[in-house]
C-alpha cells in the first residue's frame, strides 16, 4: 500500500513539474511552424518595403526579424544606404507577434505565481513553533498542500505591544 501511494505521489509531482515545460514546448513548436510558413510566404507573396533609420532598428532576431510598432517583421532583404537608412523588404508577422507576447505574458504570470508560493512557504516556516529539538517532526504533505494554496499564514500584525517605543 505504501509503495503504491509513493508511486501515485511521484507520478502526480512529475506531472506538476512537466506541465509548464510541455506548455512552453508546445508554444515553441507553434512558433517554429509559424516561422516556417512565413518563410514560404516571403518567397511566394508580395512583400512590403520599409525605410527605417539604422539607429532606430530594433532587432528581435538579428538578420531575420525586427520589431516595428510592436509587431514582428520578417526580413527577406535588407540594404543599408549612406544616408543612414535601412531599406527592408519583408512581411509583417501578426501570428508570431501574438504568440511571442502571449509567451511573455505567461512567463511573467508564472514568475508572479512562483514568487507568491515561495512567500507562502516562508510564512509557513515562520509560523511553525520554534523548538530546540532538531529531530522534531516536519509537517505532513497534506498540511503543507492545504496551507500553500490558501490564505496567508501569518496574522496581519501583532495583537499588542506591552511597552511603549523608545523616546529620543
Amino acid at each position: 500500500m505504501r509503495g503504491r501511494n509513493q508511486k501515485i505521489t511521484s507520478f502526480f509531482l512529475l506531472a506538476i513539474i512537466l506541465a509548464p515545460l510541455s506548455y512552453m514546448f508546445i508554444l515553441q513548436s507553434r512558433q517554429q511552424q509559424i516561422r516556417h510558413r512565413m518563410k514560404e510566404e516571403l518567397e511566394q507573396s508580395l512583400v512590403q518595403e520599409l525605410v527605417i533609420p539604422t539607429s532606430e532598428l530594433q532587432w528581435f532576431k538579428p538578420g531575420k526579424e525586427i520589431v516595428v510598432d510592436n509587431q514582428l517583421f520578417d526580413i527577406k532583404n535588407i540594404r543599408y544606404s549612406e544616408d543612414g537608412n535601412a531599406y527592408i523588404t519583408g512581411l509583417f508577422d501578426k501570428e508570431e507577434t501574438i504568440l511571442v507576447y502571449q509567451m511573455k505574458k505567461d512567463g511573467d504570470e508564472q514568475n508572479r505565481n512562483s514568487s507568491r508560493q515561495v512567500i507562502r512557504l516562508f510564512k509557513m516556516i515562520q509560523s511553525l513553533p520554534a523548538t530546540g529539538n532538531l529531530n522534531a517532526e516536519l509537517p505532513s504533505i497534506e498540511f503543507i498542500s492545504r496551507i500553500i494554496p490558501g490564505a496567508p499564514l501569518l496574522p496581519n500584525g501583532f495583537n499588542s505591544i506591552s511597552t511603549p517605543p523608545p523616546q529620543s
